[in-house]
């Protein structure tokens, strides 16, 4: 999985546009129904990364959303499978849960 964050000044205050990509290995008929699933949903995502920090990405009010498309090239040898996309945009960074708790924690008051 690949995570990335654009920050963006505007009037209203800074902007964050986070993006997490993955890929979902073959063409297969259970991955494709999942992924459908998933598409016009309001998603609120968790990431725990290998050092073992959790983050939220995404709220009720300004969710995550999915995009995909089907990589089969010509190559046989190439990657094939699908590639991911969840993206969002926020008026403040993704929230980093407590330790244990899986509770959200808010922003130092240094960041706001």
């Amino acid at each position: 999985m690949e995570l990335s964050l654009r920050e963006e000044e505007t009037k209203a205050g800074m902007k964050y546009n986070y993006q997490l990509k993955m890929q979902v290995p073959k063409d297969r008929v259970d991955v494709e129904r999942i992924l459908f699933q998933l598409n016009n949903r309001h998603l609120i995502i968790n990431v725990i990364d290998k050092n073992g920090v959790s983050r939220f990405f995404g709220t009720m009010e300004s969710p995550m959303k999915k995009t995909g498309k089907l990589l089969k090239p010509s190559n046989i040898e190439s990657y094939h499978g699908w590639e991911v996309v969840f993206t969002g945009e926020f008026s403040q960074p993704a929230s980093y849960a407590s330790v244990g708790s899986g509770i959200p924690l808010p922003m130092p008051d240094a960041l706001e």
